[in-house]
């Protein structure tokens, strides 16, 4: 059998379950892939071939050798013939049998193959399934199976596409090679459900600046000006677009890292934070009187404690604002980066946001030595081919499951010289800022070429991040740490890696330039409306991520029993309960009036319809019957709709800069994908 279809599915999660029936049912004879050229005239996605052979033994599957071909000449050459027909099938049975009849990885001007036993395919796959569950690997689950669903999936198309000298690593380093996941647990950070409420931004010092008369002071801002001065009092602005301005005790704030850009070195600093993040573990009848609980009382004024995210984190124990439990993060990695890719080193224990990914649990002793070798380039070349491409700009993104799978050096232990090498390299790195990995005259150089300003460009640095000393430094030490012992060979690496590493972010820098001279153009030509963007935007969703559109139902039908409510078409869901109601009760407001009450089998059958109904799931609604079915639902639907948000956030930004429009689109965006099955 062959599959011609989109090469997506290789690399991202929607295609692990496609990947586990194939090593369960099928011998995987090869996967093709063109690195020369388009088999497609127009397509907007890569094209890959799959070949397969139905096999029930397995054994036979086990040791199957799947040979993962990037071809790299056109088709026209690799089967050239006399232009006859026999010849035709004679250049293509020869190419078939070369293929087939390979034994070991071969790299030669026509193709490049990899061969990887389609027993390790299932391993790894299996692997990732128990890093992600946070299992030990002697650990064991009773019951469980790769064909009960222990695969999780794997990145398929990195034997495909990554480059040569990747592969060169992996043969030569070997063990010394580990997935980023049995070094550490890797986590996203926090999902507020309403940044404006949970991130509010300290302005008490612009406040104090601008009123500095104690009397008019309070009377402007409702609280004693000492107050504010000496820290006990916050004030901030917050909710929609920031524009108010409240109070808050300063005993329930802390700085929280928002985002890469606020972070201008490789340590996150609470100066540096723009953002606060509201941290408030008691109940309201122990906050009455204070300004935190009028800011709660505030918020649910609004109603924000009804979004689905504050909703299914209320439980008997936990209050909807209550984000106290949260981990935090010893290390942390940008999700979403294009040419600064750094590992963030955290001693401050700060809070971060879910745009970000947390290393936890650490051996502290061990932090800035994980941080360096994270920091090396050899682990930002592995971070580059495990990340998937976000939209026309460069942008890549690393999900959980990837950054789990992504191959990075095993720290040496810290009394070795090359240990100590890194962290004396790696401390330099620490006292400066972090920079492109293309210098600030290279990326400058589209914007001042339009204009007559060669000579502001010209004065601009042309070092990047890649021209460091430091940098080499750490470099060299992380190459001696994975065993090559001879400076000569290192430095031969290091050349290798570098000119890849420039080569890639200039093919980025290219990517991107001719992106915004498309979007200008467009621009140009006409000025389309949020709602009309949107449904550009979910048309492309529907063209190339399809799965993000699935509705609730789908994932219902992995659970095979389940309840059926009949859903009011309108008003807002929220948990109730009651002396006549139960824990599994929801009912419908509009405004203050209730307009519809389901009684449901119990708390979390409840916590579940919350979410989706306020997702736009309506009519007749399926349940799991069991609890635990339905906290795992829950756990995936809301891990669904939060990759969708995401994407849907990075599409809009390819199509305007203008950061209110930008969330006008993703909002409609996210209102015509609630319907999506509905109307496609």
């Amino acid at each position: 059998m062959c599959l011609l279809t989109s090469s997506q599915w290789l690399d991202v999660e929607y295609g692990f379950k496609l990947q586990a029936w194939l090593l369960q049912h099928f011998r995987i004879v090869a996967v093709i892939e063109s690195f020369d050229e388009p088999w497609f005239v127009g397509a907007r996605v890569a094209t890959v071939v799959t070949l397969l052979q139905r096999c029930d033994d397995p054994d036979a599957r086990t040791n199957n050798p799947v040979r993962f071909v990037q071809l790299r000449q056109p088709v026209a050459d690799l089967l050239a013939h006399d232009g006859t027909k026999a010849g035709a099938v004679a250049a293509a049975d020869a190419l078939r049998d070369e293929l087939l009849a390979l034994d070991r990885n071969t790299v030669n001007a026509r193709y490049r193959a990899r061969l990887v036993s389609q027993g390790e395919l299932l391993a790894d796959g299996i692997a990732l399934g128990r890093m992600m569950r946070g299992l030990d690997e002697d650990a064991d689950e009773e019951g469980t199976s790769a064909a009960s669903g222990d695969y999780f999936g794997g990145k398929w198309g990195i034997p495909l596409r990554a480059p040569d000298l990747w592969f060169d690593m992996v043969d030569a380093f070997g063990e010394r090679l580990v997935p980023l996941g049995e070094l550490a647990d890797i986590k996203r950070g926090v999902t507020s459900g309403n940044d404006g409420f949970f991130y509010p931004k300290d302005v008490s010092d612009d406040c104090l600046t601008k009123s500095a008369d104690a009397a008019a002071f309070e009377r402007e801002y409702g609280v004693p000006r000492a107050q504010v001065d000496d820290g006990t009092i916050k004030l901030v602005r917050c909710g929609e677009k920031y524009a108010e301005l409240r109070p808050i005790e300063s005993r329930y704030l802390e700085p929280e890292v928002h985002s890469l850009m606020e972070v201008k070195g490789y340590v996150a600093r609470p100066e540096e934070c723009g953002r606060m993040i509201l941290l408030v573990g008691v109940t309201k009848a122990k906050l009455k009187g204070t300004w935190v609980g009028k800011y709660i009382e505030w918020g649910e004024k609004k109603g924000w404690h009804k979004s689905a995210t504050c909703a299914a984190r209320a439980t008997d124990t936990r209050a909807w604002y209550d984000l106290t439990p949260s981990q935090r993060p010893d290390l942390i990695l940008p999700k979403i980066q294009q040419y600064r890719l750094v590992t963030i080193d955290n001693p401050d224990q700060l809070q971060m946001n879910c745009a970000l990914l947390g290393l936890y649990d650490m051996d502290q002793s061990l932090r800035a030595l994980y941080a360096a070798v994270l920091n090396s380039s050899v682990a930002i070349l592995s971070r580059i081919l495990y990340a998937r491409g976000l939209g026309n700009e460069g942008n890549i993104q690393l999900d959980v499951y990837a950054a789990k799978m992504m191959l990075v050096p095993r720290p040496a232990t810290l009394t070795t010289l090359s240990a100590k090498r890194a962290l004396a390299a790696y401390a330099a790195l620490r006292e400066r800022p972090v920079l492109q990995f293309l210098s600030e005259r290279r990326m400058r150089a589209m914007a001042y070429g339009k204009g007559d300003r060669a000579a502001e460009l010209a004065v601009l640095s042309d070092v990047g991040e890649i021209d460091m000393t430091d940098r080499h430094e750490l470099d060299d030490a992380v190459l001696e740490m994975l065993g090559v012992r001879s400076v000569r060979e290192r430095d031969e690496w290091l050349r290798r890696l570098y000119d890849y590493l420039r080569g890639h972010f200039e093919s980025v820098r290219q990517k991107e330039e001719k992106a915004i001279v498309n979007k200008n153009t467009s621009s140009r030509r006409s000025a389309k409306t949020a709602t009309e963007l949107a449904a550009e935007i979910v048309a492309e969703l529907r063209e190339k991520h399809d799965r993000l559109l699935l509705p609730f139902d789908d994932f219902v039908d992995n659970y095979g029993h389940y309840d059926t409510y009949d859903v009011p078409a309108n008003g807002v869901a929220e948990r109730h309960q009651d002396m006549f109601a139960g824990a599994g009760t929801v009912r419908f407001m509009k405004g203050k009036r209730q307009h519809g009450l389901v009684q449901v089998r119990h708390a979390a059958q409840a916590e579940l319809l919350v979410t989706a109904a306020n997702h736009g799931v309506r009519g007749l609604v399926r349940l799991p019957l069991e609890a635990a079915d339905n906290e795992r639902l829950q756990r995936d639907y809301m891990q669904h709709l939060c990759t969708r948000q995401q994407r849907i956030a990075a599409m809009a930004a390819e199509r305007t800069s203008d950061a209110d429009l930008q969330n006008e689109i993703a909002t409609a965006a996210e209102e015509i994908a609630q319907r999506s099955h509905e109307i496609g």
